[in-house]
C-alpha cells in the first residue's frame, strides 16, 4: 500500500513538474500582438490551458494558441481578461469585460471599425454557456459598446 502511494506521490509531482515546464512567464508588460500592453497588478503567463486566454485574480493567462491569431483579436482578448481584473468573472463580468475592451480598443484607436469583424468573427459560432452569452447576442452587445460614447 505505501509503494502505490508513492508511486502515486511521484506521478503527480512529475505531471505537475512537467506542468512547470510547460509555464512561461511573459511578465507585468508583455508584447502582445505586436506591442507591449500591461494590465496593473498582473502577470501573463503561457500555458497549456483549454481556452485562448482566462483571468485569475493576478494572473493572465494565454495558451500557445493564443499567439497565431490576428494581432488586433490578440490586443482585444488581453484587454478583454485584464477587465476581468476590474468586473470579475460571471455573465456580468463577461459583458462588462467585452464592452470594456471594445471601448478600450476604440479609445486607443488600436480597434478601429474596420477591424471589429475580427472581434465577431471569433465570437458568431459560439453557443454560449453559463457565463458567455452565445455569439450573435456577444455583436450584438459590443457593437453598442462600441457606439457608446
Amino acid at each position: 500500500m505505501r509503494l502505490a502511494a508513492a508511486l502515486l506521490g511521484l506521478s503527480l509531482s512529475v505531471a505537475s513538474g512537467n506542468l512547470l515546464a510547460q509555464v512561461q512567464s511573459l511578465g507585468e508588460r508583455p508584447f502582445v500582438g505586436g506591442v507591449q500592453v500591461g494590465c496593473p497588478g498582473t502577470t501573463t503567463y503561457v500555458m497549456p490551458i483549454s481556452d485562448l486566454a482566462q483571468a485569475v485574480p493576478g494572473e493572465i493567462r494565454l495558451s500557445p494558441a493564443f499567439f497565431s491569431q490576428p494581432a488586433v483579436l490578440q490586443v482585444f482578448v488581453y484587454a478583454h481578461e485584464c477587465a476581468h481584473q476590474i468586473y470579475g468573472g460571471g455573465a456580468a463580468g463577461e459583458a462588462a469585460a467585452d464592452c470594456w475592451a471594445i471601448k478600450l480598443g476604440r479609445d486607443q484607436g488600436w480597434l478601429p471599425p474596420n477591424a471589429t469583424y475580427l472581434i465577431a468573427q471569433s465570437v458568431a459560432d459560439t453557443a454560449g454557456d453559463w457565463t458567455h452569452a452565445p455569439g450573435p447576442i456577444r455583436i450584438q452587445q459590443m457593437a453598442a459598446c462600441y457606439d457608446m460614447p
